[in-house]
């Protein structure tokens, strides 16, 4: 799932050759922004693979709006993956760095986040060296299998021991894929 480096059709707006047989027009070429209505210049807008012309302040608040809600990740036109090659020149560098982490942090299995609770950054997978994270922000070290404080020794789990025995208390079962604890709530794919 490589969603970001993936070439799409994409194209700033204004790129087209539609400018009155190759003369230039008098009057500035506008397009309808799909997310906010508004018309604006068409070296302004972006065109997604699904013929929608989004502004460029839609287009980044679409991206930010995914880097905060999980189910929104990652950001997409219509269900179609956005390419992130396509969007840079709005973004901007820091947001596209980012949104890079997310991508890093959603398709990471076993997750581990600074055991410093003010904090609780994402620790990539880089900055874990024999499961013990380095938080990149406050410098904290946490244990990756207990997810704690780092410590020297075997994890004492017993914080651990205690939701465990409250989960099979609850009917409550282990995801397989990152080993959360989750809850079925209804049917068959309704997890919290």
């Amino acid at each position: 799932m490589n969603f970001f480096h993936a070439h799409d059709n994409c194209s700033l707006i204004g790129d087209d050759d539609d400018d009155d047989n190759g003369e230039g027009s008098s009057k500035l070429k506008t397009r309808e922004c799909v997310a906010c209505n508004d018309n604006k210049p068409t070296a302004q807008t972006y065109l997604a693979p699904c013929a929608d012309a989004y502004c460029g302040g839609c287009l980044v608040q679409l991206v930010e709006d995914s880097l905060v809600d999980e189910s929104l990740f990652p950001p997409r036109w219509r269900r179609q993956e956005m390419a992130l090659s396509g969007v840079r020149v709005f973004l901007g560098s820091e947001l596209t760095h980012r949104v890079e982490l997310k991508a890093i942090e959603h398709n990471t299995i076993d997750k581990t986040y600074c055991a410093n609770r003010t904090c609780a950054t994402f620790i990539l997978p880089t900055e874990i060296i024999d499961n013990c994270g380095r938080c990149a922000v406050c410098d904290t070290q946490t244990c990756t299998h207990c997810k704690e404080l780092a410590h020297i020794g075997n994890c004492e789990q017993a914080r651990d021991d205690v939701v465990v025995r409250l989960a099979q208390e609850q009917g409550w079962r282990r995801c397989f894929r990152c080993q959360a604890l989750v809850e079925l709530t209804t049917g068959c794919n309704h997890i919290t």
